[in-house]
């Protein structure tokens, strides 16, 4: 979920964390389809990208929430008369279910969420939009490849990605370290050396919580047992599978 850091009062980097506090990612997870389905993410990079450090800034036991902390913060923020706060998400019932279970969440705060349901056909187009985005959103996001964190990272959180149509820095997040962070280690040349250092930035940018990492979901395919050339492919557009090589084993059996 990304958080708008040009709107009031998700411009102060207190609100945002309170908000990773409060999410009740168990709930999120549950939404998902469950742990077949889906893992609690506690990192911007998914367990499958070489460069993923593991940490977990916003703990609660058993990932539902920590309440108390989230309060402390935006009682630090000066925010304890709650807000109101719109959610971009689609008219899927997987995703409107997440959102259903962060509204619920959020509102435990007095913060009032409320949904604004957009046809699946121009949700990315519509929150891409600058002048159409509110201060939050439910996104996917996924690696072109395992070791990408390269094409991972920049897009959503560099300055330059900031777009008034196509952006893909939905949290409008423009901060210095990080910019010039991003440009040093895309100049390395050691690539174990980069893909480290990859793991540090994620931890760094989520020290500002312009999002919230929800879940990490996977896909369950079954393929006939006639089908060859099947392989995994997270970037597809095809629900991830990679069609180039797909074939018949036996064209004759159809």
């Amino acid at each position: 979920m990304s958080l708008n850091t040009t709107k009031p009062p998700l411009d102060d980097v207190r609100v945002r964390q309170a908000i990773n506090f409060a999410v009740d990612k168990a709930a999120v997870q549950n939404a998902s389809g469950g742990t077949q389905l889906a893992e609690v993410a506690t990192t911007i990079l998914p367990p499958t990208m070489g460069a993923r450090q593991e940490y977990d800034l916003y703990p609660s036991e058993g990932h539902t929430g920590d309440l108390e902390e989230a309060r402390a913060l935006l009682e630090e923020a000066g925010v304890t008369d709650g807000f109101e706060m719109v959610l971009d998400t689609r008219a899927q019932p997987k995703i409107q279910a997440q959102s259903e279970a962060i509204q619920e969440a959020l509102g435990e705060l007095g913060i009032d969420v409320q949904l604004n349901v957009i046809d699946s056909a121009t949700y990315y187009e519509t929150i891409g939009t600058i002048s159409q985005q509110h201060d939050a959103a439910i996104t996917g996001w996924c690696p072109d490849w395992a070791s990408s964190a390269g094409t991972f990272l920049p897009p959503l959180f560099h300055g330059s990605s900031i777009l008034e149509k196509g952006n893909s820095n939905l949290a409008q997040i423009d901060d210095p370290e990080i910019n010039t962070r991003i440009e040093e280690i895309r100049a390395m040349t050691d690539l174990d050396a980069a893909s480290e250092e990859w793991g540090k930035l994620d931890e760094q940018i989520m020290e500002l919580a312009p999002i919230v990492p929800l879940v990490y979901e996977s896909t369950i395919t079954v393929p006939g047992e006639n089908v060859a050339g099947l392989y995994s492919s997270p970037g597809a557009a095809t629900g991830g599978i990679d069609l180039v090589l797909v074939g018949l084993k036996d064209p004759e059996r159809g």
